[in-house]
């Protein structure tokens, strides 16, 4: 094998996105052939996203990789936002500060905690840019298979933050001990604060929680995703749990249909006001 390519996009497919991985020798063959297959699959479901909505092919890839980003660049995608991997290496249980009052953690319990999680976590990233609506029983059934299916599925690591007088959750910090494309790294793929908790410390005192149960698994050095431009302010967040800059990455789009945008692009409200605290 030298390159594979997958593509998806949500049930309404106004963005659809590419995921490439191909030999540097091969890029602009098989690289390009893969990528524009991926787009005229983008193409061909066009006419089901509605008639006055934008319609993007979107692809992320390493900065640092020259032949990738050319190839993107030689196929008519301009870059469109960026995000770090954020790295911590621990050599020491973090230090745990207190839980906002009225907010407890427990283990997140499969299948029984599944509805709530997605629930939540679709209601927590409708602010992050790039949200699309989702269909909330196809996303779980998706999140259902994922978890079944993973080999390595342990719900040690998944977290959430409960409002003890409700019992509805108030946070959730979803982890895996293995990054799916890099095993030697735990990966945190979820966290968020729902908007009524934000501003009170839970982001960061749920995140250093979700580090000591990976670092007491035997796993300390751990990765996570950020939006540079986190129109929540999550970037801080994470500086302030003592991760750094590890990668960068790059969303590569183009537009096949101008539209208004249908995927979240701003806040409605002063972003400095929704801190994902």
């Amino acid at each position: 094998m030298v390159g594979y390519v997958e593509a998806w996009a949500p049930k309404t497919p106004v963005k659809t996105e590419a995921w490439l991985r191909v030999l540097p020798a091969y890029a602009e063959t098989v690289g390009a052939y893969l990528l524009r297959w991926a787009e005229a699959r983008a193409r061909q479901r066009i006419a089901a996203c509605p008639p006055d909505v934008q319609v993007l092919f979107m692809s992320s890839v390493k900065t640092a990789d020259e032949s990738d980003v050319a190839l993107r660049k030689s196929l008519g995608l301009e870059p469109m936002r960026y995000a770090h991997l954020m790295r911590i290496d621990l050599d020491a249980p973090p230090e745990l500060p207190p839980l906002p009052e009225g907010i407890s953690v427990r283990t997140y319990r499969h299948p029984e905690d599944l509805a709530a999680v997605v629930e939540a976590d679709i209601e927590g990233f409708r602010d992050h840019w790039g949200f699309v609506e989702p269909v909330l029983e196809e996303e779980i059934e998706e999140w259902r298979h994922r978890f079944d299916t993973d080999d390595i599925f342990d719900p040690r690591p998944m977290l959430l933050a409960i409002d003890d007088a409700t019992g509805n959750i108030a946070a959730l910090a979803l982890a895996r001990q293995e990054r799916w494309s890099d095993p030697s790294v735990a990966y945190v793929y979820t966290l968020m604060t729902l908007k009524p908790y934000r501003r009170r410390g839970l982001g960061l005192a749920l995140l250093l929680r979700n580090f000591k149960v990976l670092y007491d698994m035997g796993h300390p050095n751990i990765v996570l995703h950020v939006d540079t431009e986190s129109l929540t302010g999550a970037t801080r967040l994470y500086e302030k749990a003592g991760m750094h800059i590890h990668e960068t990455y790059v969303d590569y789009a183009k537009e096949l249909r101008p539209g208004k945008p249908a995927m979240t692009v701003d806040l409605d409200t002063n972003p400095e006001n929704e801190e994902s605290e």
